[in-house]
């Protein structure tokens, strides 16, 4: 490779080099979905390439050249990291030419899976959490089927076809396969290139820059923890201490899980609680700890810990992604330290442009910054619902879930954060308000309750043990309060309908399809706080995003029109739904959907309907808007506010 320019070549001959992934690079990340495009990529250039013998170009890799020859990958990990495994599996690569600054089990790894010839029993055994992803890429790649397209009798079909087991495309893939090598100088600004390159809309995004930035202004012997930490937040799918090994799961979190070790402001020790007593550690012993896990130890006896299934571990997901999740943090962060709220916005768009505001400010610390970065982590995994998919994947196939660790003798799981129908409760409040402002930008009900998280466990300027006692009616509370604020600062004028009269336009709330969406699933929530025995565990709340008229619009005459848009003939329905009931009288939606999973209020309706003999016009439009007036006024003593 040459400085300043960019070289084709063919895989066998970028594999004749050494190639380092450098400290401020993230964990390998690639997901079967990107894995198995990138293959069919290959496989299809590989079928054309029998009839017009070309190269196919897969990528562009950007590097800088180190004093002994190596070369440190600036862009392009992800990519070079599955053509190595590839090239591993195939059996066209028996030596590792990957190596890496901080991450010495999966150099292992590497190591392990060229001496096997790409046997993956001894590398996969590997128990470290940062393999994760490694591993299902191996087993994916091994397992892979490609379609291969067949014209039989003028018309095209598809078949599956092993990837590996075509000793033609190993070949292709070896000689004809290239990947663009660019080269820059050795005395390049690698923060200032990220940047430039972003701009330019090429692959980084901007949490990687920011990552690169604040690592290079970390004083040396903190870079192996901010990486390690930054790393392990940046996997929002997985739990956070699925990421650690056990000697640094009970580092951070404890013996059993359940608290979290805050670190000195000045950074100079770390503590760990003792029999109910604070002990106190130089850092640098805790980061030689970190290099060298056999040296580290706590306070209490060592137990073998083995991890939790992955096949449980990976059943949920994350509400919010890693750069909007930093935004939270971000702002966070630089409103306790300003003693202010930095009104930073959450949108990720503006993670560079707010971190390059606020980065030169007196007392921003990189170090303290990611350990914020940890804590908010921690009580978000444990407060926060995740979703939990069924194989369906589909918006009514996804539930919710709020999980915290449970340590048992020599193994732990995932369990309720909460128990009973308080427990529930926290559950369903805190999905209303994820489908109600599910736009990231939004997410105002989550920055809160991170705030109001780290003031009540993040102690006040010193080292300590965060303990998580957080009892569900104090959490309750607080998201009930949240919730009636936000109803109360909306200013809804829903006033009661006159006894006699019909509901219209002049005295009735009548915004028929713009009415938010909130307000809609507020009252499904009041319902179901005020009979809990009946909706509580009858109903999940979903990402319902159309609002539906019980007495559809098209079927309305001239005397209907003036209150198919009131608030008592209204509820939320999935579009897909309101595609197919749009034209229906409403005995049929009724009848269609009796048993089907829906919110209190529209659940209601469907009976009101049924019980009057599937009459629904003014009359009882009226009476049900007048019952949801009457439930909105009682809000605060439904959820428990009332002074």
């Amino acid at each position: 490779m040459n400085n300043n320019k960019a070289l084709g070549m063919p895989i066998g001959g970028v594999f004749s080099n050494r190639f380092v992934i450098p400290l401020y690079q993230r964990n390998f990340a690639w997901r079967t979905d990107e894995i198995q495009q990138f293959l069919q990529d290959i496989w299809d250039a590989f079928q054309k390439n029998k009839e017009e013998k070309t190269d196919y170009y897969i990528g562009s890799l950007v590097v800088t050249r180190r004093h002994d020859g190596s070369y440190e990958v600036v862009d392009g990990q992800q990519r070079l990291t599955v053509i190595s495994l590839i090239a591993i599996l195939m059996g066209r690569l028996t030596r590792p030419i990957l190596f890496f600054d901080s991450r010495p089990e999966v150099q292992k790894f590497f190591e392990l899976l060229c001496r096997d010839s790409g046997k993956l029993d001894t590398a996969c055994a590997l128990a470290e959490p940062s393999l994760f992803y490694l591993k299902e890429a191996c087993e994916f790649i091994m397992n892979s089927k490609v379609e291969q397209v067949v014209q039989e009798e003028g018309k095209i079909s598809y078949s599956p076809v092993a990837f590996l087991e075509d000793d033609g495309v190993a070949d292709y893939f070896m000689k004809q396969v290239v990947l663009v090598c660019n080269e820059i100088p050795e005395d390049t600004d690698v923060a200032a290139y990220f940047e430039i390159m972003n701009n330019r809309g090429e692959q980084l995004q901007k949490h990687e820059i920011v990552k690169a930035q604040m690592i290079a202004n970390t004083k040396k012997e903190y870079q192996d923890e901010f990486s390690k930490i930054w790393d392990a937040c940046s996997q929002m799918d997985v739990p956070i201490q699925r990421l650690f090994s056990a000697e640094d799961r009970r580092k951070y979190f404890g013996d059993k899980y359940d608290s979290f070790c805050v670190p000195a402001k000045d950074e100079n020790t770390q503590s760990i609680e003792n029999n109910g007593e604070t002990s106190y550690y130089d850092l640098d012993t805790i980061l030689e700890g970190i290099n060298d896990k056999n040296q580290w130890h706590m306070p209490i006896e060592k137990q073998n810990t083995t991890d939790i299934p992955e096949t449980d571990v990976y059943a949920y997901g994350s509400i919010i992604d890693f750069p909007n999740f930093l935004m939270h943090v971000l702002r966070l962060y630089l409103s306790i330290k300003k003693k202010c709220d930095c009104n930073v916005p959450l949108n990720e768009k503006e993670l560079l442009t707010e971190y390059n505001r606020y980065k030169s400010d007196k007392g921003f610390s990189p170090i303290e910054f990611v350990r914020r970065l940890l804590f908010c982590r921690t009580v978000f995994d444990r407060f926060v619902v995740k979703t939990v998919t069924d194989a369906n994947d589909s918006d009514d196939g996804r539930n919710w879930a709020l999980l915290k660790p449970t340590k048992y003798t020599d193994n732990w799981k995932l369990t309720s954060s909460f128990e009973g129908d308080t427990g529930k409760k926290i559950v369903k409040a805190l999905s209303m308000l994820q489908v109600t402002f599910r736009t990231r930008i939004y997410k105002t009900w989550l920055y809160d309750v991170l705030l109001w998280l780290n003031e009540r466990y993040w102690p006040n300027n010193a080292p300590g043990v965060a303990n998580f006692s957080l009892g569900s009616d104090d959490y309750l509370k607080f998201l009930h309060k949240w919730m009636c604020s936000y109803y109360e600062e909306q200013h809804f004028e829903i006033d009661r309908i006159p006894d006699g009269e019909l509901p219209s336009r002049m005295n009735s709330y009548s915004k028929g399809t713009n009415t938010p969406h909130f307000l809609l699933n507020y009252i499904d929530y009041l319902y179901c706080c005020e009979n809990t025995k009946k909706y509580l565990n009858a109903f999940e709340f979903k990402y319902w995003n159309s609002v539906e008229h019980h007495l559809a619009q098209k079927k309305a005459d001239e005397k209907a029109k003036q209150y198919v848009d009131n608030l008592g003939n209204l509820y939320l329905i999935s579009k897909n739904a309101n595609s197919r009931l749009s034209d229906r009288v409403v005995q049929e939606k009724v009848d269609f959907y009796a048993d089907k999973n829906m919110g209190p209020n529209r659940r209601i309706i469907y009976d009101q309907t049924k019980g009057n003999n599937y009459k629904w016009d003014g009359e009882q439009i009226a009476e049900h808007y007048n019952n949801i007036v009457d439930l909105l006024a009682r809000h605060r003593t439904i959820l428990g506010l009332a002074e």
